[in-house]
């Protein structure tokens, strides 16, 4: 059977809480000559409040269709096995431009309707093009870029945007000098997938909740500390990279030797760096002068114990543990 191309686009009518909500599936489905089998806009009811500048003909992101045409159609339920087929159709590979985004609201749209999740991959074209020519760029600029006219086409109309993501891997392929199957398969780093969103999502929800923990301790005083070998108020600073039960262990040990967890760097305290490179400038202005900076190894000879090896955050290690 011939593989077949899908080029999909979605419209979002809000991201409240870093959620998405879908107002329309735009897509084109091509062969491997770009030719157009199939073109459509799926225009959906969001069950979400839309954000007014989406209607602003003045902004850069106003949708094709009036607020009302979205509000009486039906909502994403109604359409769910209908997308479902489109993305996994045996011999059918996806394509979309800054495709994460678009999967993510797929995600949410799961979530928000207690849909059965369904997994596919799809190739994010804005990552091809931009590592193709060492620059990033909206879609808009990449169509400008490769001179692709668009004149007929409106932004922001899902299934329109579609082709216009078709219209720039077809200039893509051709500046290259390959067909499709063999230019999405060189360019296999750009795959992304609802598996990865989802676990993207599971890290992010336990990083908040170790940050939240972290909170909880600023300005408190342990009532029956371990040890009273620190006194005073502590700002520490890790590293983004390190594990993050460690980094939760090194604020606990301030909190149970004594000392006094500060959230921002105030006159008198104690300023704990990641390690003892030299200090940045702004360490040295005047109004810093009865700051005491240390790196962590000097906290750790304070505290009298052997200093912990630096452990890098590690997702495999976190899905052991279940996250």
């Amino acid at each position: 059977m011939e593989e077949s191309y899908i080029f999909f686009d979605i419209e979002s009518s809000n991201s409240v809480g870093g959620d998405g909500h879908i107002c329309s599936f735009g897509y084109v489905i091509c062969d491997q000559n770009f030719t157009i089998l199939e073109k459509e806009d799926i225009v959906m009811n969001p069950q979400s409040e839309f954000e007014p500048v989406l209607f602003d003909p003045k902004s850069k992101c106003c949708l094709a269709y009036p607020k009302e045409y979205f509000l009486s159609q039906p909502d994403f339920s109604f359409y769910y096995d209908r997308i479902k087929n489109l993305l996994t159709a045996l011999h059918r590979k996806s394509i979309g431009f800054a495709v994460e985004n678009d999967i993510d609201f797929l995600v949410c749209a799961f979530n928000h309707f207690n849909l059965p999740q369904f997994d596919f991959r799809a190739y994010d074209s804005r990552i091809i093009a931009d590592r193709m020519n060492n620059a990033h760029n909206g879609l808009s600029a990449w169509l400008k870029f490769y001179n692709i006219k668009t004149d007929m086409l409106t932004a922001h109309k899902s299934s329109d945007d579609a082709e216009m993501t078709m219209l720039l891997v077809k200039k893509m392929c051709e500046a290259k000098k390959m067909h499709i199957s063999e230019f999405l398969a060189f360019n296999f780093f750009a795959l992304r997938s609802v598996a990865q969103d989802i676990e993207r999502r599971n890290i992010n929800a336990y990083k908040k909740s170790i940050e939240s923990q972290i909170r909880e301790l600023f300005y408190k005083k342990n009532p029956a500390p371990q040890t009273t070998k620190l006194k005073g108020r502590y700002k520490l600073v890790v590293s983004s990279k390190r594990d993050y039960n460690q980094k939760i262990d090194l604020f606990k040990l301030i909190y149970n030797n004594g000392g006094v967890i500060i959230e921002k760097l105030d006159p008198n305290c104690t300023y704990i760096m990641e390690d003892s490179r030299k200090k940045s400038p702004w360490m040295d202005q005047p109004k810093f002068k009865s700051v005491n900076f240390i790196c962590l190894k000097d906290l750790f000879r304070q505290l009298e114990i052997e200093p912990w090896p630096f452990k890098r955050m590690s997702w495999e290690g976190l899905k052991k543990n279940g996250i």
